[in-house]
C-alpha cells in the first residue's frame, strides 16, 4: 500500500464526515450516552479527527440536536448542521468545497470503535486503488459490527444527490451508490481478521452496556487501538464463538437459518417434551438468535402469543436487527360469499393486529398463510393485500405452501417476492416436479424451507412415527442412521439441515425450537458443511418412494 505521505501535493483533499443526530428511531439520545468518561459522539468524533484529516460533524437544524452542536464545538471540532432526514444532502453540502477528484470519508456517530490508524489505512487503500468508492463488509472482511467505513469520490456523492429519489436513499446516504457501482472491500481488511461475531455498535441499551464494559478503565479512550477493545468486546459473556452462515439475495444479507416462532406461541409438535417455554424464555431465544447473526424469524398470526412475544423481544431499538416474516390469519370465519367491504375490514383487521403485537409500524414481509386465498372471494383477498403493499403496510407479499401444485399457482401470481415451503430430506416432491427448477430461475423470489425435522419424525424411533400403508418406518429410520454414518454427520437432525442447506434453491431453513440449548444446538449444526450435490441426489433416490400421506403431517391417522 502506498503511504500518504508518498503521495505528495497532487494528492486529493480528504474530509471525515461523521453522521450524528439525538432522534435515533432505536435509541433516541444515545449520542449523549456515557462511554470513555464522555458523550459518545464525543468519543466518536475524537478518535476519528485524531487522524490527522479534515473533520466534521454533520448534524441536523432540529432543536434536539443542539446538544450535539455543543458537545462538538466544545472540542475545537467543526459541525455542519442540515436537513434532519436527507442526509445526503447533509453530506453534499458539507463537502460542496471539495473539487469532483476529492474524497470524503463517511462515518456515524454511533459507532466509536474506527480509530485513527484504521481511518488512515483505508484512506490509503482507496488512493492506491484510484477508486470512486469502496466499503467495509460486514461480516465477509471479518471485521467487528461496527467497525465500518466508507469512502466516496466527491462526484459520486453529487451524482448520488442528483440522481436518488427515495426516502430511504436519501437517509441512508450509500444504497444508490451501492446499486450503481462495483462494491468492493478495502485490501487492507481481506483475510486478516476473524471478528465478526462482535457487535461494537450501538443500536439499543444491551449494545450500550457491553460497549460501556468494553471501554471502561481504558488510560486513553481516544487513542485505544480498535483491536484492543475488540479483544474485549471478545471477551464478553454474550459474545457469540462464531455467526450463522449468511448470503446475499436481491442484494441483501440473509442468514442460512431462520428462527421458526410457532412454539414460543404455542405447544407445537409431536417431539416437543418441555411445552411453550415462557414469555422471559422466548424473549432470550429470540435475542440469543440475533446475536448470532440470524436476521429472519417466522411467525404467524395463528400462533398464538408467537408474535406478541417478538414485539416484547425486538422493543427498544431491537427491530432491525431481525425481520419478521408473518402470515394473516387463516380467516376461519369469513364466509366464503362476503362482499368485498367485509373481506377488506377482515384483512385489514389482521393485517394491523400483527402490526400491533409486533410493536411494528409496517409489516417487512407478510405471507398468505393459506394458498386458496389467492383467488379466494372473487380474489378480494389479494387485492386488499396488494393495496396496503402499495401504501407501505406491508414490504413483501408471499405464499405459506403446502405442495408443488400450489408452488406453480404462486409463480404464475403477481406480486409473489417469498415463498415458504415444506421441505425434508424424505420429501422428493419439489425436485421431481420441476418446480426446484421453475423458481431457481425467479431470482426476485426469496424461498424459505420449514418442516426441516417433519415435526421432529425424522429424529424420532420408528414407534413414533404415524402408521402408513405399505409404508416401513423401521426401513425409513434405518435407511437415515447409515446416511448419518456414511456422509459423518453428527445425528439425524445434522443430516437433516445439512441436506436442505445443500439445496441451492433454497436460501433459508426455518428452525424451530422451544428452548435455548435447542438453539445453541441448531446454530452449531448451522456451521458444519452442507451435503455436496452427489450426496443430496443420493437421499432423494433413497426416499423417493416416500408417501405423500408420510410427507402431509394433516393426513397422518389421529391417535
Amino acid at each position: 500500500m502506498q503511504s500518504l505521505e508518498s503521495l505528495g501535493a497532487m494528492s486529493p483533499r480528504i474530509r471525515l464526515v461523521m453522521q450524528s443526530r439525538m432522534s435515533s428511531s432505536r435509541l433516541p439520545a444515545k449520542a449523549m450516552l456515557l462511554l470513555g468518561g464522555m458523550p459518545l459522539v464525543a468519543l466518536a468524533a475524537l478518535r476519528a479527527a485524531a487522524s490527522g484529516f479534515d473533520f466534521v460533524l454533520a448534524t441536523s437544524t432540529d432543536a434536539a440536536d443542539d446538544m450535539i452542536v455543543s458537545e462538538v464545538t466544545s472540542l475545537g471540532l467543526r459541525v455542519s448542521r442540515g436537513s434532519l432526514d436527507d442526509v445526503l444532502t447533509r453530506f453534499v453540502d458539507v463537502t460542496n468545497d471539495l473539487a469532483d477528484e476529492d474524497i470524503a470519508v463517511r462515518l456515524t456517530g454511533d459507532n466509536a470503535l474506527p480509530d485513527a490508524n484504521f481511518i488512515r489505512q483505508l484512506v490509503g487503500d482507496f488512493i492506491s486503488l484510484d477508486a470512486d468508492y469502496l466499503s467495509t463488509e460486514w461480516p465477509a472482511d471479518g471485521l467487528p459490527y461496527g467497525l465500518s467505513c466508507e469512502i466516496i469520490r466527491t462526484h459520486v456523492l453529487r451524482t448520488a444527490a442528483a440522481s436518488a429519489t427515495t426516502a430511504f436513499d436519501r437517509e441512508h446516504v450509500t444504497p444508490w451508490i451501492r446499486r450503481r457501482y462495483h462494491v468492493r472491500n478495502f485490501p487492507s481488511c481481506q483475510g486478516r481478521h476473524t471478528l465478526a461475531q462482535v457487535r461494537a455498535t450501538i443500536d439499543n441499551i444491551d449494545d450500550y452496556l457491553r460497549m460501556a464494559r468494553a471501554f471502561k478503565d481504558l488510560a486513553d479512550p481516544v487513542n485505544a487501538p480498535w483491536e484492543t477493545i475488540a479483544q474485549r468486546l471478545l471477551a464478553a459473556l454474550d459474545t457469540p464463538k462464531a455467526l450463522v452462515p449468511t448470503s446475499t439475495v436481491g442484494g441483501v444479507r440473509r442468514s442460512h437459518m431462520v428462527l421458526g416462532t410457532a412454539q414460543l406461541g404455542m405447544p407445537y409438535g409431536i417431539s416437543n417434551r418441555s411445552g411453550q417455554p415462557t414469555a422471559d424464555e422466548s424473549v432470550r431465544i429470540i435475542r440469543t438468535a440475533a446475536l448470532h447473526g440470524v436476521t429472519d424469524l417466522d411467525t404467524a398470526r395463528a400462533y398464538g402469543e408467537s408474535e406478541a412475544r417478538i414485539g416484547v423481544a425486538l422493543a427498544n431499538g431491537r427491530a432491525n436487527d431481525m425481520r419478521v416474516i408473518t402470515k394473516l390469519g387463516p380467516l376461519s370465519h369469513l364466509p366464503p360469499d362476503a362482499n368485498a367491504a367485509t373481506v377488506d375490514a377482515v384483512v385489514e383487521a389482521s393485517v394491523l393486529r400483527s402490526c400491533r403485537e409486533l410493536g411494528l409500524a409496517s409489516l417487512p414481509v407478510l405471507l398468505l398463510h393459506r394458498v386458496a386465498h389467492l383467488s379466494s372471494h372473487g380474489g378480494r383477498v389479494w387485492l386488499r393485500l396488494k393495496q396496503l403493499r402499495n401504501e407501505g403496510v406491508i414490504g413483501v407479499l408471499g405464499v405459506s405452501l403446502q405442495s408443488p401444485e400450489e408452488g406453480f399457482l404462486a409463480l404464475q401470481t403477481d406480486y409473489v417476492g417469498h415463498i415458504q415451503l415444506p421441505c425434508n430430506l424424505l420429501d422428493w416432491r419439489w425436485e421431481s416436479s420441476g418446480f426446484a427448477d421453475a423458481v431457481a430461475q425467479r431470482t426476485e423470489i426469496l424461498v424459505h424451507a420449514r418442516s426441516a425435522f417433519l415435526q421432529g419424525l425424522i429424529a424420532a424411533s420408528a414407534e413414533a412415527w404415524p402408521s402408513i400403508k405399505d409404508f416401513s418406518a423401521a426401513a425409513s429410520v434405518a435407511a437415515i442412521h447409515d446416511l448419518v454414518r456414511r456422509y459423518g454427520r453428527s445425528g439425524a437432525d445434522d443430516l437433516a439441515l445439512a441436506y436442505l442447506r445443500g439445496l441451492p434453491w433454497i436460501h433459508g431453513i426455518v428452525v424451530g425450537m422451544e428452548s435455548e440449548i435447542q438453539l445453541l444446538r441448531n446454530l452449531e449444526l448451522f456451521a458444519t458443511s452442507e451435503l455436496n450435490r452427489e450426496q443430496c441426489a443420493e437421499v432423494r433416490a433413497i426416499f423417493s418412494q416416500t408417501p405423500v400421506d408420510l410427507l402431509d403431517p394433516s393426513r397422518w391417522p389421529k391417535k
